[in-house]
């Protein structure tokens, strides 16, 4: 989890300075990251930890996606609603 915070935190000062090309390389960072949340999640038999972890890690793909389009705003949108689910 230290890591995913990492790579918020990345993402948040990318975002500040407007630089996508940084912002993009935390958000995959962020995608393989979820992606081991989930593994790990499934393997301990933890079924609503993993669907909150796939959940964050589709969302980071599209926000990827809106990364490719040069679209960091949505991208911003996405990263925090997968925040709000993980407090949640």
């Amino acid at each position: 989890m230290q890591d995913i915070q990492a790579q918020v935190n990345a993402f948040m000062d990318a975002y500040s300075k407007l630089d996508p090309a940084k912002a993009s390389a935390a958000v995959d960072a962020l995608q393989k990251d979820f992606a081991l949340v989930e593994q790990h999640f499934q393997k301990a038999q933890k079924t609503d930890a993993a669907a909150w972890a796939k959940d964050a890690r589709v969302r980071m793909e599209d926000a990827q996606t809106k990364m490719k389009h040069k679209d960091i705003t949505y991208s911003m949108n996405l990263l925090q609603l997968a925040q709000k689910n993980c407090k949640s």
